[in-house]
């Protein structure tokens, strides 16, 4: 079974890597770009580009080309291939083509891909989405073994834990080895060596070099490398974290998905900052709870790349740097092809402009909230109002008309496959929680082929044309904001929105009242909602940053609280620990506790600048007080907002 792909690009070999470490290599293909043209300009072409190291080649494709409006499918005009014997070639041939009239597209597609698509490469040994749903993907991926490891570097010596994992089984903390790389360097080679799959928390960024640099001889060519930190730079929103990277803050994020106990993120937290201080055994325990931790949120992560990984015929390793948007513009390529098409690519031009958060007001609190979420907002607006560049027929912004008996409609017709294979994969996932990655999978590359390849706003876009985006935009927008007034004309108490969510005071009303009136209004717009959660406590800081609070469960949204809670905040107190509390008196009394009863070291592990700015004091003349003392310094946060203090 091939789990993943890489290219050797010197020797133009692309090797396949299977599950159980063999390794298939075979011949890439030249790499090429199409350039759509009318017939009678075909030798033209030729005597422009035609030589050694770029020649041309004749296609079965049918062109769709824009004719100033919109995209028509033509028997005018002919696909060729321009096939070059580098693939840093095909960007500047392609853009000098352009300049001078030429109609050129799938320039901008990652050598890799265009390797995996054209040798029909099915990682996990699954259908690609564009033939069906392959709902057989979770039995296949439990075949997959990997190597999870951490280092630690501490006085020149190397600590190395590893754990082989496989998706979905029960993490074994006692099943993690550690070694240290000086004393035992062949057998930690050996293991490393024989794994398919390496994967870690920054393992490309730091494990991996550390122990190349320390001596470590590794062969990486023919390994799979999945680094949980790269899957979270880009996906980090789908993934639930927003921007934390941290492996601890991620765990704090997603501790209940994952199955993180509270000992495990304790043991993370206690030494945060002084693993130089640990003893050999307690540094040892320290490296087996990080690899547990990073196996464990594995089962949220793997799953989900490989998933898209299969359903696209993209690679793993470059599914975890590439945005959602070019996963789809990708699969959208792909799509046209099997149907026989290639689109013509156009530079975006796309300016849309227009608040999509609505706040009753900043600052506040307000109690029994429930959150619906609009179900598959943008999918659903493209099939209800026939949103195609090949289908548009007049008007302009919201005004904007499309027909389906007018054009081809591929994007029309990939969105609709798509809703029905997520259709199908919600009701696996409620069945069996297992499929959450498959239903992820299929949404983040549904979402973003829906809006965000036709809302491309920098680049080349395949059929690209402003008219269908804004007619998406602002068709949503409206739907968003007369929904609003809608709700609050019959007396309900909307208190936020954003895009696709509505956050609305129960005041003794019945949840399916609420939800009935406002898919009463929707219906119109081709729109539903359903509920996303009742929440004791609302406080809204401001746009897009609040605080949802129901029991124990406490949820920050926004950059600027996430902020508040690692800088303002000394690093001893907990903001989740203190909005626990429902009594402010109760609240101030703990977090004085938490500040006095702290080593001084453990206030000021991180924040060098807010440190200064609070007491004037270098870093570096903290972070040497180690001995434990029975007074302590005590910093009170000069806030102007008390941001914490009012739920």
């Amino acid at each position: 079974m091939i789990i993943d792909a890489k290219l050797n690009y010197r020797e133009r070999k692309l090797f396949l890597i299977r599950n159980d470490g063999e390794v298939d290599e075979v011949d890439a293909i030249n790499p090429y770009f199409y350039v759509i043209l009318p017939k009678r300009k075909a030798d033209s072409l030729q005597r422009l580009i035609g030589g050694e190291e770029i020649w041309i080649e004749p296609t079965n494709y049918k062109a769709i080309i824009y004719d100033g409006t919109r995209y028509v499918a033509t028997d005018q005009y002919i696909v060729l291939k321009v096939i070059a014997t580098s693939p840093t070639m095909i960007p500047e041939v392609a853009q000098n083509l352009r300049s001078i009239g030429f109609r050129i597209a799938a320039h901008n597609v990652r050598y890799i891909i265009r390797n995996t698509f054209d040798l029909d490469v099915r990682f996990f040994n699954a259908v690609p989405l564009y033939h069906g749903l392959d709902t057989s993907i979770m039995d296949k991926l439990r075949r997959v073994e990997g190597l999870v490891l951490d280092v630690e570097v501490v006085k020149g010596k190397h600590l190395v834990s590893l754990y082989r994992w496989r998706p979905f089984e029960e993490v074994r903390k006692d099943d993690v080895i550690s070694i240290w790389l000086e004393k035992e360097p062949e057998r930690l080679r050996k293991l490393m060596n024989e794994a398919a799959l390496l994967i870690g928390h920054n393992i490309i960024g730091f494990d991996l070099p550390v122990l190349r640099r320390a001596g470590l001889s590794i062969d990486l060519t023919t390994k799979s490398l999945f680094d949980t930190s790269y899957l979270l730079a880009t996906y980090g929103n789908a993934m639930k974290v927003g921007s934390a990277r941290a492996l601890l803050d991620v765990a704090m994020i997603l501790a209940k998905d994952a199955g993180i106990t509270e000992e495990e993120l304790d043991i993370k937290r206690r030494v945060r900052g002084r693993v130089e201080d640990l003893s050999e055994e307690e540094l040892i325990r320290y490296n087996v709870n990080d690899v547990v931790i990073t196996a464990k949120l594995l089962n949220i992560f793997y799953p989900f790349a490989a998933v898209v990984s299969a359903l696209t015929q993209i690679p793993i390793s470059e599914v975890v740097s590439l945005p959602s948007g070019m996963v789809a513009e990708y699969f959208l390529l792909r799509f046209s092809e099997y149907l026989g098409y290639v689109p013509e690519y156009r530079p975006t031009e796309v300016s849309l402009k227009g608040e999509r958060v609505y706040i009753a007001g900043e600052r506040k609190e307000y109690r029994n909230v429930i959150q619906t979420d609009v179900k598959m907002m943008y999918p659903s607006f493209v099939i209800r109002n026939m949103v195609d560049p090949t289908l548009y027929i007049g008007g302009e912004g919201i005004n904007a008309r499309f027909d389906r008996k007018r054009g081809i409609g591929i994007i029309y017709s990939a969105v609709a496959r798509l809703i029905s294979a997520r259709s199908v994969t919600k009701s696996l996932k409620k069945k069996d929680p297992l499929f959450e990655p498959v239903d992820a999978g299929v949404k983040s590359i549904l979402n973003a082929l829906a809006y965000g390849v036709q809302g491309k706003t920098s680049g080349d876009a395949i059929m690209g044309n402003p008219i269908c985006p804004a007619k998406i935009f602002y068709g949503t927008r409206e739907a968003q904001f007369k929904a609003i007034e809608h709700m609050v004309s019959k007396g309900y108490k909307v208190i936020y929105s954003d895009t696709d969510s509505f956050f609305i005071e129960l005041n003794g009303r019945e949840t399916s009242e609420i939800v009935d009136e406002l898919n009463s209004f929707l219906k119109r717009y081709g729109l539903v909602v359903d509920v996303e959660d009742i929440w004791d406590s609302m406080w809204i800081y401001r746009k897009k940053n609040y605080i949802l609070r129901k029991g124990n469960v406490v949820v920050l949204k926004g950059s600027a609280l996430i902020s508040l809670q690692r800088f303002y905040l000394p690093e001893a107190v907990s903001l989740r620990d203190i909005l626990y509390e429902e009594d402010r008196a109760r609240r101030l009394k703990l977090l004085r506790e938490m500040i006095e009863s702290a080593p001084v070291e453990d206030l000021f592990i991180r924040g060098h600048q807010m440190l200064w700015r609070l007491i004037g004091v270098d870093i570096q003349r903290i972070k040497r007080l180690r001995e434990r003392r029975n007074r302590y310094m005590m910093v009170m946060t000069d806030w102007g907002e008390k941001p914490v203090l009012y739920l």
